[in-house]
């Protein structure tokens, strides 16, 4: 059954955007219905941070349209697309080092009551793994990568959000916190009523985590697909790599 437009919190209508004289996307055409997680993957260089970077107004739309929730947000400030309850996560886990986690936190909640916000770090501590066996009075600076892309993740889900976007999280992490990360972004899922768009490089996770998934070419989606209609590693890697089985893309 065709959704409504009233059922997809962020729609993008053929967006060109790039640095400059470069044009990085061509095109481009995605929407993400409430409560559904899509995954964009692409090879290095196809455009999937700028496409975020567009969506948050961090870089200038030439052409097209973005809509989030109906509301057109084409080339408004970072601010105001957060203000409508955008959340960003940026690659490589962005915290302030010479702040304690709670300080880092309550950074990122600075608007929220005193009451709010001591419940929402409350609530961090709960969610957050590396907060069982670490303090939060220790110093960001001490945490190690994966922790702190942990911490800031917490730092995005201060606020209220209603869309969550989702730079690479598993990027620059071993294997172990590339786990670690998923597992928490699962607990996320099944405990937020929220959307999400997850840009990534390791094809496995962003399958098996998200709902649809779309190949990113070129500056354009060249293909989509139901997550759950993938049974294995070759049917994945028939559709994104036409036959080999590689889980990152390069």
């Amino acid at each position: 059954m065709k959704m409504t437009d009233e059922a997809k919190i962020l729609r993008i209508e053929r967006i060109f955007s790039g640095y400059q004289k470069r044009k990085v996307l061509k095109g481009i055409s995605l929407e993400v219905e409430k409560g559904e997680v899509v995954a964009v993957i692409g090879k290095n260089g196809a455009g999937k941070s700028t496409l975020l970077k567009a969506i948050m107004g961090f870089l200038p739309v030439e052409e097209g349209e973005i809509y989030l929730n109906d509301t057109c947000i084409t080339n408004q400030p970072p601010y105001i697309v957060q203000s409508k309850k955008v959340g960003y996560f940026m690659q490589g886990g962005r915290v302030f080092p010479n702040l304690t986690v709670r300080e880092n936190l309550e950074v990122a909640g600075n608007g929220l009551t005193k009451k709010n916000l001591k419940d929402k770090i409350d609530g961090m501590s709960e969610m957050l793994p590396f907060l069982k066996s670490r303090s939060l009075n220790m110093q960001a600076a001490a945490l190690s990568g994966g922790e702190r892309h942990q911490l800031s993740l917490g730092m995005v889900l201060m606020n209220d959000l209603d869309l969550l976007l989702l730079d690479e999280p598993s990027a620059g992490l071993s294997p172990v916190n590339v786990d670690k990360m998923y597992v928490l972004l699962e607990v996320i899922k099944s405990k937020m009523a929220l959307s999400m768009l997850l840009i990534e490089q390791k094809v496995t996770e962003a399958v098996k985590f998200s709902d649809r998934v779309c190949l990113l070419k070129n500056g354009k989606i060249e293909k989509e697909e139901i997550s759950q209609s993938f049974e294995d590693i070759e049917d994945i890697g028939n559709f994104f790599f036409g036959g080999t089985t590689a889980n990152d893309l390069a």
